[in-house]
């Protein structure tokens, strides 16, 4: 019922609620055969929050990304991309708010960039073994992994 429940609350734009209800379900059925569904689901609301929490988010998707047999298994792989997209874009905001650490935080931001466009390409070819294709998808991934070498190449000629 709580996996349930999770899922209606996120269909139904009810981020804060969906995560509680993950949350609440891992607590009590961690080793269930559907936590993993849970840890996703968690991961997708906590992306959907007003003050997403990409750390939380990447840690509720871990798990899912390491296990092979899960059928949203490329998606979350791009949402790990995504969250690592995210931290190292916060590190950037928190280098604009503190001049002086600008030079560490932009390093901290191209490490998390560089991970981002790993996962992201992982994600692509995730998408494009699945059968058939998923070409959105795939696509979308590709995006993701050209804006990413972008910001490092960018990063690397300003050192």
């Amino acid at each position: 019922m709580l996996l349930n429940a999770g899922r209606k609350a996120y269909i139904d734009a009810n981020p804060q609620f969906a995560a509680e209800q993950f949350r609440e379900f891992l607590s009590k059925y961690g080793g269930h055969k559907e936590a993993n569904s849970a840890r996703y689901g968690l991961g997708l609301a906590l992306l959907d929050l007003p003050e997403r929490n990409y750390q939380q988010a990447l840690d509720a998707f871990t798990p899912v990304v390491n296990d092979a047999s899960f059928s949203d298994r490329p998606l979350a792989l791009y949402y790990v991309g995504v969250c690592r997209r995210g931290l190292g874009q916060n590190e950037l905001a928190q280098g604009v708010q503190r001049p002086n650490e600008m030079p560490q935080r932009q390093q901290a931001a191209n490490i998390q960039f560089i991970e981002a466009a790993k996962f992201f390409v992982s994600a692509r070819e995730a998408f494009e073994k699945k059968m058939p294709p998923d070409v959105e998808w795939s696509a979308r991934a590709r995006c993701d992994t050209a804006e990413k070498a972008m910001a490092s190449s960018r990063f690397i000629k300003q050192i």
